[in-house]
């Protein structure tokens, strides 16, 4: 998961995950292997200054397999967020 250069939002910290990936022995080695089920990954994120909603976008890679095979990797998925500028946030 990686954010856009022309994103409001910076990255604050390190990408973390519900559950614990493993590092295929196939290529590509960097897309990691999760288990069956939902997996969360996280983000700590700076807002921008402001005090209304803004639409994001954030980008995904990843490869669906199962036990006899994979299809082909999806490369830099963009997937919409809303999120929040700082002043909403600093109002609650």
């Amino acid at each position: 998961m990686t954010l856009p250069e022309t994103s409001q939002l910076t990255s604050a910290g390190e990408l973390t995950e519900s559950v614990q990936a493993q590092i295929p022995d196939f290529e590509p080695k960097g897309l990691l292997v999760y288990p069956l089920g939902a997996v969360t990954l996280s983000m700590p994120v700076n807002l921008p200054a402001g005090d209304t909603w803004l639409q994001e976008s954030v980008f995904v890679t990843f490869m669906a397999c199962n036990d006899s095979g994979c299809k082909p990797p999806v490369m830099q998925k963009e997937v919409i967020v809303q999120i929040p500028s700082l002043g909403l946030v600093e109002e609650n």
